[in-house]
């Protein structure tokens, strides 16, 4: 969880950019937070705070964003997926078709397009939203943890959604997350997987909840009310991954070829994955394979 997605959201700019508040919780708790409402937001928010007519980190903007590797963030949790299951449980790829492009082109033209929103890579986005100059920034729920002492008042909405069609909000669970493998060599196979499911299940009923209860929805939270509450649970509860993000490396770097989406190199998708769609492929057919052998 600390390493999934969501959007900090500055409440003292949206007010002082006279969007209302209560308003604007209402919204996404009805499942209306999509990249229309994004774009409308985001539009609003650009000031000169230095009064140098350039646009720099020392600036205000509605939206920050500082590593092209969220671009598959932004595109997942609009509700694209990668791949599904067909009758026998298998994966197959799903990513060819109108929606993907309409919403990597979306994210594509919010990056490079919108004047509201500040993306350098290796920018301090972070810091700059501690200093009350990001309405929104893209973050995973660790930032908060370099939160804790700044006076910023904050809330955690979800990723917007493609649009109103999208049923559910998610949140993709980033790559850097721990995975833990036993070797198939391994002459201790129970017994480490004992272990292994013993503090498993310890972790998620004692330590999880207590993250969860105690520090995201306490001891991090600057607004008290309700619907920012609500809204932390409807985050909590869209978590998601998906199979070809999960094993990337395996299936010729799918995820880093789908991230280019922020990298500034290559608007047209359809064009991009057909280059790269037969030996997709035949690396998912073969890892296939490789996950069904027996040891």
């Amino acid at each position: 969880m600390r390493w999934s997605s969501m959007l900090l959201l500055n409440t003292d700019l949206l007010t002082e950019f006279n969007i209302d508040k209560d308003s604007f919780y209402e919204m996404v708790l009805d499942g209306k937070w999509t990249f229309d409402e994004l774009f409308g937001v985001v539009e609003k928010v650009r000031i000169d705070a230095d009064g140098d007519g350039e646009y720099t980190e020392k600036d205000t903007y509605g939206l920050g964003e500082f590593t092209y590797s969220n671009g598959a963030h932004f595109l997942f949790d609009s509700g694209i997926r990668a791949t599904d299951r067909d009758e026998n449980g298998y994966p197959y790829f799903i990513l060819k078709n109108e929606r993907t492009v309409n919403a990597y082109e979306r994210i594509f033209r919010l990056f490079y397009e919108q004047e509201g929103v500040y993306y350098v890579p290796g920018a301090p986005t972070l810091e700059m939203f501690g200093n009350n100059q990001l309405l929104l920034l893209s973050a995973k729920f660790y930032f908060l943890d370099s939160l804790r002492d700044s006076d910023v008042n904050y809330s955690v909405i979800p990723m917007p959604k493609l649009d109103l069609s999208v049923e559910q909000y998610s949140s993709l669970a980033h790559n850097a997350c721990l995975v833990l493998c036993v070797p198939i060599i391994s002459t201790q196979v129970g017994n480490m997987t004992a272990v292994m499911e013993k503090t498993a299940y310890h972790y998620y009923c004692d330590v999880m909840p207590t993250y969860y209860e105690i520090v995201l929805k306490t001891k991090y939270r600057r607004d008290s009310s309700e619907a920012s509450a609500q809204i932390l649970d409807v985050v909590h509860d869209s978590l998601m991954t998906d199979f070809a993000y999960f094993y990337s490396h395996s299936l010729g770097n799918i995820i880093s070829n789908i991230n280019i989406i922020l990298g500034g190199q290559d608007l047209n998708f359809a064009s991009s994955y057909e280059k790269n769609a037969r030996s997709y492929e035949k690396a998912l057919s073969k890892l296939i394979d490789a996950l069904q052998k027996e040891p």
